[in-house]
């Protein structure tokens, strides 16, 4: 249930090699939210001026502690821990006037790690609860990006990826006081989509000015085993939900290069994730505030 290392090494080794790469698509970011530091990066692989493969990666993490209605006493710790390794197989470069058009083939590996403890008491009986859930999902699909390419004061680009269809592992542990199951399994999902704006507007001093707004949705599937407290066994119930998640970003680019000609950045901004548990009709939304600093170059 676990990415290859393998994979991670290529990852690694492929964005040190392109991280010199003179792109307009280069970036390496770390974004702090509540206290938790994640990076996220793209390097790409330029074989000609319009022919260009990439590598990825981006995270992020979200812990919750509530507590349990209708008990005299409950606790219940959550966290999600959501990695993403995105390789960009191969993209194709158009030139149109002021515009480029890209078309390309994405691949991406994701790996979710969902950790549940917890306890409730009434009176004097009490139950003690732990979960987890290992989930890896890979996507295939289209990357598509629209941009300006004049010399002007303004630069714009959008972009998004859509991806027809997810495969998922899932792998879950759980235990309710002595009682303990495992249960393993495969499914597919529906579509799956992104979509990314990116502003910049330079000056003629040593800065400039940017601005982001993303959303992405990322559909799940999968079988869980539910605890019957009645008859002290576990049933598989099916598990459909989905991952929704949109955020914008302020940023001012300073006008000197570092690394791989790209230039220094810090920014501000809010985020968005509504995880939706469809088979109960439930969901949960969580909002956070994250700030940005690293180096890019995405004009």
């Amino acid at each position: 249930m676990i990415i290859n290392k393998k994979i991670k090494f290529y990852l690694f080794a492929s964005s040190l090699f392109s991280l010199f790469a003179d792109s307009e698509f280069s970036n390496i970011n770390f974004e702090i939210s509540d206290g938790v530091i994640i990076p996220n990066f793209f390097y790409p692989i330029h074989w000609t001026d319009s022919l260009y493969s990439g590598v990825g990666y981006t995270a992020f993490t979200n812990i919750q502690i509530k507590d349990i209605p209708n008990y005299q006493n409950g606790r219940n710790s959550s966290s999600t821990e959501n990695k993403t390794f995105q390789f960009n197989i191969l993209t194709k470069k158009y030139n149109f006037n002021d515009f480029d058009f890209s078309i390309g083939l994405e691949t991406n590996l994701i790996d979710i790690k969902k950790r549940e403890f917890g306890f409730t008491k009434n009176n004097s009986l009490s139950t003690i609860f732990e979960n987890s859930v290992d989930i890896d999902v890979i996507q295939t699909g289209a990357y598509l990006n629209l941009s300006n390419k004049s010399n002007g004061k303004f630069l714009w680009r959008v972009s998004g990826d859509i991806y027809p269809s997810n495969k998922i592992d899932f792998e879950q542990t759980t235990a309710i006081d002595n009682y303990n199951a495992n249960y393993k399994g495969s499914a597919s999902a529906d579509i799956s989509y992104s979509a990314l704006l990116e502003l910049m507007f330079k000056t003629d001093k040593f800065l400039s000015f940017g601005f982001e707004a993303g959303y992405n949705l990322l559909a799940l599937e999968y079988k869980l085993q539910q605890f019957n407290n009645i008859n002290k066994t576990f049933s598989v119930q099916l598990f459909q939900g989905e991952t929704e998640s949109s955020y914008w970003l302020i940023k001012t680019i300073l006008d000197f290069k570092l690394m791989g000609e790209m230039n220094p950045s810090i920014g501000f901004g809010k985020k968005r994730t509504i995880e939706r548990d469809l088979t109960n009709n439930k969901h949960e939304i969580i909002n956070e505030t994250i700030w940005r600093i690293g180096a890019e170059k995405r004009f």
